[in-house]
């Protein structure tokens, strides 16, 4: 997955629609365990879209 710097992150509409972004990649790119980890801290910040990535990639609920 390619890194890049999401610190401009202003509202959270824009947040939602860059965590589901990165969702949809994540699954799209069969990302590995350890990427979903990575994109988890540095990106995931709504309680929905930290939950959806635990259950959809981590393997934790």
């Amino acid at each position: 997955m390619k890194e890049c710097t999401y610190t401009n992150i202003d509202g959270l509409d824009y947040q939602i629609l860059v965590e589901a972004d990165f969702l949809v990649n994540l699954h799209e790119n069969h990302e590995s365990k350890e990427s979903a980890e990575t994109v988890f801290h540095k990106i995931f910040s709504t309680k929905t879209g930290r939950d959806l990535c635990r259950q959809m990639f981590l393997g934790k609920s």
